[in-house]
């Protein structure tokens, strides 16, 4: 038997600076001008003078159109631990339960406004699984099978958002809660020299346990028991 663990800390701070920018010829900045000042008259705003060719035309919070600045700091304290158990020589039973995090990021799309750009937090995972390895005829025969849980808590996932000024709008969200649990197996026999027979199989139920978002008829709406997406 053997006993294996770790924990880890992590700090992650990321700046962000970026827009949906005219390409230089001006063909947006003109085509853009006119709709924000008409958005702008309808808030009882000033106008403003005409988006210069090759510069941002991503909206703030004011309806200026700019280079948006944003930032975001997050922390979080990772772990493993696991049991390997070898019956055999050749064989190990295995368990293990691990705690890690992806971290928050910010949508890289064309966005019309800066609420496209706000990020979304970490992304945490417990995943358990329970497996085991073995080549009962030595470098001859590999076996391996696993069965695995992935708890996740605010999955990130391409979504929309509903902008006061734009409607329905697309970019990244955090989906509370999802899982997916599933099973695998893998073997590869090399029964002569330069000769390798090799199979595997995998199963895998994925499904949104708590996400209330917003669906292509910008309507809100609850995706409990829907499949993950990709």
């Amino acid at each position: 038997f053997s006993v294996v663990g770790g924990v880890r800390y992590t700090e992650d701070k990321r700046d962000f600076a970026g827009c949906t920018a005219d390409s230089g010829a001006g063909d947006l900045s003109r085509f853009f001008s006119p709709i924000v000042n008409s958005l702008r008259a309808a808030r009882g705003l000033p106008p403003i003078a005409a988006t210069a060719p090759g510069a941002c035309v991503t909206l703030d919070a004011n309806l200026n159109p700019g280079l948006q600045q944003k930032s975001l700091d997050e922390n979080n304290v990772a772990f493993h631990a696991g049991l390997n158990w070898k019956p055999a020589p050749r064989t190990l039973i295995y368990a293990t339960v691990s705690q890690g995090y992806k971290a928050g990021a910010f949508a890289t799309l064309g966005s019309t406004t800066e609420v496209q750009l706000r990020p979304v937090t970490q992304e945490k995972l417990i995943a358990y699984e329970v497996g085991v390895k073995t080549n009962p005829l030595g470098s001859a025969l590999q076996v391996n099978a696993a069965a695995f849980y992935y708890d996740y808590t605010d999955k990130q996932q391409r979504g929309r958002i509903i902008d006061p000024t734009f409607g329905g709008l697309s970019t990244l969200v955090n989906v509370p809660k999802s899982r997916i649990y599933g099973a695998e197996f893998d073997a590869s026999l090399r029964p002569v020299d330069g000769l390798t027979i090799y199979a595997s199989y995998l199963y895998r139920n994925t499904k949104l346990t708590e996400f209330t978002g917003i669906n292509f008829s910008n309507q809100s709406e609850d995706f409990d028991g829907d499949s993950l997406k990709f």
